[in-house]
């Protein structure tokens, strides 16, 4: 999982490693142990991006940010810039869960319970275009461009009437789950200037929505 996705002061809820090789991983942070940004960031400046967990204990890891989410977006005091901290951190662990895990049922639930948020933020905050301009300091960019994409969807719609928990539903899950095509492309294409693609590359490249089509089809529960 990238740093940018822990949060600062919460607790693991799972044992974190750091990658030597390919064979190799160093337990840095125990279950139950408090996330010291200040330290992990020691990690950063050794050139480590990522921090992983097992395959086993990596749901509750998820489900700790989503919960963490929602109290703190229910918190009137609470600042937007913090909501929308701890807000992108959830959806960018979900996100991690479905590029490496796939669509499961349980990363499935994951994303309806992150898309609940989406949507309580969108009806409870009428400065929605300031928060989405907040993200630009928060998260990867592919997190900030399904958040941005989910949460102007679901204001467009509630602008216009269309405000009825279904349809908001689906437009913050279809926000999510737009680019998910790009998960069976080579990770090299992602952010490649289409300018500097090949023929085959850009057809490759394309053909992530009609990819992404597919996967969505294939799953049982998917609004």
């Amino acid at each position: 999982m990238p740093i940018s996705s822990f949060l600062n002061g919460s607790r693991a809820e799972a044992d974190i490693y750091i990658k030597i090789n390919e064979r190799k991983y160093i337990k840095v942070l125990k279950k139950g142990d408090d996330l010291n940004l200040d330290r992990i960031r020691t990690y950063e400046d050794q050139k480590v991006e990522h921090l992983y967990v097992s395959h086993d204990e990596f749901g509750p890891h998820v489900e700790n940010y989503i919960k963490l989410s929602s109290v703190l977006l229910a918190n009137k005091k609470a600042s937007s810039t913090q909501k929308l901290t701890i807000f992108s951190k959830a959806i960018e662990n979900v996100m991690t869960e479905i590029q490496h895990m796939g669509v499961e049922p349980a990363c499935l639930n994951h994303a309806m319970e992150v898309s609940k948020n989406i949507i309580q933020v969108v009806n409870n905050n009428t400065q929605i275009a300031n928060m989405i301009g907040q993200l630009e300091q928060i998260g990867e960019d592919y997190v900030k461009h399904v958040t941005c994409v989910s949460l102007l969807s679901c204001t467009i719609a509630y602008h216009m009437g269309w405000k009825g928990e279904k349809v908001q539903n689906l437009l913050s899950m279809g926000g999510m789950f737009h680019d998910v095509g790009f998960k069976e492309l080579p990770p090299e294409l992602w952010n490649k200037p289409r300018s500097d693609m090949n023929r085959e590359e850009f057809q490759l490249y394309e053909s992530h929505p009609e990819r992404g089509k597919q996967i969505l089809l294939s799953i049982s529960g998917m609004p």
